[in-house]
């Protein structure tokens, strides 16, 4: 690795709502490390997340009110105009060792972003996945909500279930060089959760960029960065899910998946 590359500052930024439950060991595992920095962007939570972030030593970004990941994440970028960014979930602890390979991958100023794999509930998560295909948009929103399993056995089963032609990153934590952030125009602030790392793939394709995996694992608790019910967050999902499918796929797969929505027990 070049002494660039070694130099690369770190901005690490932690979009917050209601993460106080998870805040702590996130934080305890960026502190410390080399040429690091944190920010913490809340989403106006009433738990004690911003207090816990400022008693660690973040930078702490409280909005008025809850802007969504997209919109929260891009605002935690600015002003940053050199270096890595690394969007990092509350649920999540960071580690010297995915900075150092971080900063190896991605700072030769090529057009890519990277991602890590994740050890979550016992599992090991590939954080760079292939593109969603209207299949794939359809068997996800089916089985969250326990909907038509044999119909989402077969489209699972389909050859043609994954677009092989892009990928996206988990946005669990990502990597990605401040100024390539901005080029390809940052998160789509249309979604308000979920999704929008999926749409941040298709930005990356189409700047003639590349979604990289690296070759290390961080522990993710999963699903556990803000304290919301399990119905709620199924329920955002699955706007994020049909939002996608409306501006890619056509309002009829957006029908069938709202379809699939109607009438589940959550």
């Amino acid at each position: 690795m070049d002494t660039m590359a070694q130099s690369m500052h770190v901005t690490v930024i932690i979009v917050t709502y209601e993460s106080a439950a998870v805040l702590g060991p996130c934080l305890e595992s960026v502190r410390g490390l080399e040429d690091v920095s944190v920010r913490v962007v809340d989403n106006a939570s009433t738990d004690a997340s911003r207090d816990i972030a400022r008693s660690l030593g973040a930078d702490v970004m409280p909005l008025e009110r809850n802007l969504g990941f997209a919109a929260a994440a891009n605002r935690g970028a600015e002003g940053v105009s050199a270096g890595l960014l690394c969007f990092l979930n509350p649920d999540c602890c960071l580690t010297a060792e995915a900075v150092r390979v971080a900063r190896e991958a991605l700072g030769d100023g090529r057009g890519r972003c990277g991602v890590p794999d994740f050890e979550q509930g016992g599992e090991v998560v590939s954080g760079r996945q292939p593109g969603y295909t209207w299949r794939k948009v359809l068997a996800d929103v089916m089985e969250g909500n326990r909907r038509l399993r044999f119909a989402t056995r077969w489209l699972r089963r389909h050859p043609r279930h994954h677009h092989r032609d892009w990928h996206w990153p988990l946005g669990t934590c990502l990597f990605v060089p401040a100024e390539y952030f901005r080029a390809v125009g940052r998160f789509d602030e249309r979604y308000f959760l979920y999704m929008e790392d999926v749409e941040f793939g298709i930005q990356v394709c189409r700047s003639g960029g590349e979604v990289i995996g690296l070759p290390v694992r961080l522990r993710h608790v999963g699903m556990q960065g803000s304290t919301i019910s399990s119905e709620r967050r199924q329920q955002m999902l699955d706007e994020a899910r049909i939002q996608f499918a409306r501006r890619h796929y056509g309002p009829l797969v957006a029908t069938l998946a709202t379809c699939a929505t109607l009438g589940s027990r959550r």
